[in-house]
Order: structure tokens, then sequence, then C-alpha cells
């Protein structure tokens, strides 16, 4: 699961940070590979709290897809960093599931 404040300038999302480069691609696509969770929120000032306004499920991704959306690089001596644009994830997989929307009205399950 991946978190995102909506506030935020940059829609990248941190997938995996890796010191040992051996193998690395093949373990980030097998860690994200079948699903991942998004959770989108903001911080009300106000209260002191995080809200959180959506959460989708992503499932089944290709390796071809994952290639094509994940950007990796040398971030530092200590390791390479995989990203992904929130916004691709929706193109990337299979499957999309909204479990919960509050964004512009959205989705809202009834849950119980």
């Amino acid at each position: 699961m991946k978190s995102k404040n909506i506030s935020a300038k940059s829609n990248d999302i941190n997938i995996a940070f890796i010191s040992d480069p051996v193998d690395m691609v093949i373990r980030v696509y097998d860690k994200i590979k079948d699903r991942i969770g998004l959770e989108e929120y903001e911080f009300d000032k106000e209260t002191n709290r995080i809200i959180v306004k959506r959460f989708v499920i992503y499932e089944n991704l290709s390796y071809e897809n994952f290639i094509a959306g994940v950007r990796f690089n040398n971030r530092s001596r200590k390791g390479w960093s995989f990203d992904v644009n929130k916004n691709k994830l929706s193109q990337m997989y299979e499957k999309t599931i909204i479990v919960f929307d509050d964004i512009n009205g959205g989705y809202q399950p009834n849950l119980f």
C-alpha cells in the first residue's frame, strides 16, 4: 500500500528503493505485480488530522506495462529509486477497484 498527499505538487509515488542491484527490476516487479493499493489523503490543519479521501486497489500488472510505466534511476551511491506517476496506475494495471472515493463527491460504497 502506498499513500499520497492530494496537495503534493508531484504525482509521483515511490514504489521501492533498492540498495542491492542484483535482480532489482525483477524484485520490484514481483513486489507490485499482483496488486497495489493507493491511499490519497489531505491534512486538515484545524483538527491536525489526516483525512483519507480516496482508496483504490490496482491488480494484475504485466511485465511490459511495468517496464513502460515505472521509472528507475540511481538517486545516490546508496541505491536505486523506482517511481511511478499515480495517474498512470489505472492504465498499467488490468483491473482497478475503487474502494472509497470522496474527492469531488465521488464513490462511497455501502460497506455495512
